[in-house]
């Protein structure tokens, strides 16, 4: 039988840079300079069906005491969503160096409009390329 939270239906993809940064709703342009202090969010897929969501910790600062977080207080459990799984999948897709990967039975679940290769992950601005 298998966990609450996990959803049969939809299943997660993964790439060779698996971690995906999610800007803030807030920001004029969501792209420019999005990195892991600046993102509001970081997607993380575990397994097939099991993704790990992280969000900006100072949303909730100044509301809860900072033992109780550490301690996994506010950390929730959620059962899985089509709006979920393409945030996962649309956030590794983009966040992808040269491969993605997934199972044989979940083709369609990549994305239809890949990037391109881009194996230079982070780049020095005024720098050559």
């Amino acid at each position: 039988m298998s966990p609450p939270w996990v959803r049969s239906g939809r299943s997660l993809i993964t790439s060779d840079v698996p971690v995906g940064l999610i800007p803030h709703p807030q920001d004029d342009n969501p792209w420019s300079g999005v990195g892991f202090m600046t993102a509001w969010g970081i997607t993380f897929p575990r397994t097939r069906k099991l993704g790990l969501l992280m969000s900006d910790l100072m949303v909730i600062a100044e509301q809860v005491p900072v033992e109780r977080v550490r301690a996994g207080h506010i950390d929730t459990k959620q059962r899985g969503a089509t709006a979920l799984e393409k945030l996962f999948n649309e956030r590794t897709t983009n966040s992808a160096s040269i491969w993605l990967y997934h199972h044989p039975a979940d083709g369609k679940f990549v994305p239809n409009d890949l990037p391109d290769a881009s194996p230079v992950t982070s780049a020095v601005m005024g720098t050559p390329d």
